[in-house]
């Protein structure tokens, strides 16, 4: 970058400078640097479909690549694996909830009233579950289509 272009970007930001060597101004670097750089970090181009076929061919390779590297590294799983773990921890859940109200009234000594109450609140946020998973997969199958 040219001086008289550095010169004309801190001055037209106003930075001041933060001290003077030998008659010239000194600024710290972490003020001016935005000001140097922010037409370049601005510049469309980061997205692919702002680029050069070329650059575009390149950037789909390195993601390929990065994606393939994750997927050695265990850092990215295939999404219906995750979908059967997620299915297999809801139905441990799930089943775990159930059995709360019988420990409840074994060791606690709930009358059935309680245990009554238990089961209801019990069963509210199944439902809750059921709902919240359901709208997630609603929501996916959407964004697929």
């Amino acid at each position: 970058m040219d001086r008289r272009t550095v010169t004309r970007r801190i001055a037209e930001a106003g930075v001041p400078p933060a001290d003077e060597r030998r008659g010239h101004p000194v600024y710290e670097l972490r003020r001016v640097l935005p000001v140097l750089y922010a037409e370049a970090l601005a510049r469309p181009g980061t997205s692919p479909d702002d680029m050069l076929p070329t650059d575009r061919r390149a950037w789909f390779q390195s993601e390929n690549e990065r994606i393939r590297l994750e997927k050695e590294l265990r850092q990215l799983l295939p999404a219906h694996d995750v979908a059967r773990e997620m299915a297999q921890m809801a139905r441990q859940f799930t089943n775990s909830l159930e059995t709360i109200p019988d420990l409840l009234e074994r060791d606690c000594g709930l009358d059935p009233r309680q245990v009554d109450t238990v089961f209801e609140v019990l069963d509210t946020v199944r439902d809750y579950l059921h709902q919240v998973m359901a709208e997630d997969l609603d929501t996916e199958n959407e964004a697929e289509k």
